[in-house]
């Protein structure tokens, strides 16, 4: 891991001088704000990573400070959906906020947005954890795949790729008419449509 990191901060030095690195992967997101502490006892990388990680943003941390609060009225393909919270954005990073905020925007432009029961419950994904586990990973599944079956949403969101991959086979499996997405897909949707 520190040598991943050690690579990863040299790569993003050769950019110059950067506002943000923004991750569309919540759990990646999480570790590269980790890189400080991975690197911390290391006198000539800790001031280096200690920058490095102040510059990290979960995609959702970035859309929030950037994008417009009217962002369009609909979303393309779906009339509801419902949100998903990845672990690694909202228990690892503490990324709750955010998320909920482009929420709010796509609902006070129109969208049918409806809330999951217990949405911050792990779907099973958790990196590797329905390899490892994969029975207790499906009994967490099958719970998610209830939760969002009794909101009655045609999309449900979230803003992890693990997450995501999880819940797209949920639904296959248990039969749920409902589309899988990631955040960032349904504001570039409502984007899309506004300048139509």
């Amino acid at each position: 891991a520190r040598k991943m990191a050690k690579r990863n901060i040299e790569a993003f030095e050769q950019l110059g001088e950067l506002d943000a690195i923004v991750a569309d992967c919540a759990a990646c997101s999480g570790f590269l704000k980790e890189y400080a502490q991975v690197l911390h006892g290391e006198v000539e990388w800790a001031v280096r990573a200690d920058r490095f990680s102040a510059k990290v943003k979960d995609v959702t941390e970035w859309l929030d400070q950037i994008m417009p609060q009217d962002i369009g009225t609909t979303i393309a393909g779906s009339k509801s959906i419902t949100y998903h919270e990845p672990c690694h954005l909202a228990n690892v990073q503490g990324v709750r906020r955010q998320p909920r905020a482009l929420l709010a925007r796509l609902k006070n432009n129109g969208a049918d947005v409806r809330e999951l029961a217990d949405a911050t419950r792990c779907c099973g994904s958790a990196g590797i954890y329905n390899l490892t586990h994969a029975k207790m990973s499906k009994e967490l599944l099958d719970r998610k795949m209830a939760d969002i079956a009794a909101t009655g949403a045609q999309t449900v969101i979230s803003a992890n790729p693990g997450c995501l991959l999880q819940l797209q086979w949920g639904a296959r499996r248990t039969g749920l008419d409902v589309k899988v997405k990631h955040l960032t897909q349904v504001l570039v949707e409502s984007l899309a449509e506004r300048e139509d």
